[in-house]
């Protein structure tokens, strides 16, 4: 069963372009079984799942929510996004101080959420909560946003701490979705199925090859200019008038990393111990 496990809509998101419909239909389009609406800050209703499930049916509907944990404001801001996939709303929507991130803990044993760490190391060095006092069940180690050269120390972070790796789009665009999903070895029906089959380890990264591919040769060139303007002293703005169109790739090829996806994550599976909350 495929399930991509990290995706934004424009009803709730507004780093998003398109609706939730949208992008329901557009996973099914791709091939995908099921997919998680993880907005920022927002919890499916029932209403609005069941419209989905009716407005497109064939593929399941799963709620999840994207919050931030840690300092999100101020000068000195640094947090990290959890993904929380679960039947009933995460109660932290907003934010979650990096010094009472054990409150989720208590909200995971309560109703059997799944909580995934987003994107590490995408906004700084480290981890901006104690993985000690709360670790999350996964780890993404291949989505739109992680950058392929830190593949191993999100492999090793995972293995110290007892995470899983897990493979998301981390879509905002119907053109994005399936670039990078979960395979399970067996249907799940709901939030608490799913989180049981991330916690054992029964699925295996995989990816939409002709989405991996599209979004190859479109990286490609722009990774090729932005290391040219920078290998003659040149900065964003001669980058951006010799056609490069984003300015994120710049900064990455700057700081030595790449957007290109990270090919190495698929076909991994049941890497890592069973985490803390796995039954059985």
């Amino acid at each position: 069963m495929k399930v991509d496990l990290h995706s934004h809509t424009a009803d709730h998101s507004a780093c998003s372009t398109v609706s939730a419909v949208e992008m329901v239909r557009a996973a099914k389009a791709r091939g995908l079984d099921g997919l998680v609406i993880s907005d920022h800050h927002h919890h499916l209703t029932d209403a609005e799942r069941r419209a989905l499930q009716r407005a497109v049916p064939g593929i399941r509907v799963f709620r999840g929510t994207e919050i931030g944990v840690g300092r999100i404001h101020g000068r000195d801001a640094e947090w990290e996004d959890l993904v929380v996939v679960s039947g009933v709303p995460c109660p932290h929507v907003a934010s979650v101080p990096a010094d009472q991130v054990d409150r989720l803990g208590d909200f995971v044993r309560r109703s059997g959420a799944l909580t995934i760490l987003a994107h590490p190391f995408r906004y700084h060095e480290g981890i901006a909560f104690d993985l000690d006092r709360f670790t999350p069940d996964a780890v993404e180690i291949a989505s739109l946003n992680v950058d392929a050269a830190d593949h191993d120390r999100i492999a090793e972070l995972a293995a110290r701490h007892g995470m899983r790796l897990v493979s998301n789009s981390d879509t905002h665009h119907t053109n994005e979705v399936a670039l990078f999903y979960v395979d399970l070895d067996d249907e799940v029906d709901s939030e608490l199925e799913l989180a049981d089959a991330i916690r054992r380890g029964a699925f295996t990264l995989a990816a939409h090859e002709p989405a991996l591919r599209q979004r190859e040769v479109w990286v490609e060139p722009l990774e090729r200019l932005a290391r040219r303007v920078l290998e003659r002293g040149g900065g964003l703005e001669e980058f951006l008038a010799a056609g490069g169109a984003y300015a994120a790739i710049f900064a990455r090829v700057a700081d030595g990393g790449s957007h290109l996806p990270n090919r190495r994550a698929l076909g991994l599976r049941n890497v890592g111990a069973p985490t803390r909350n796995a039954s059985g």
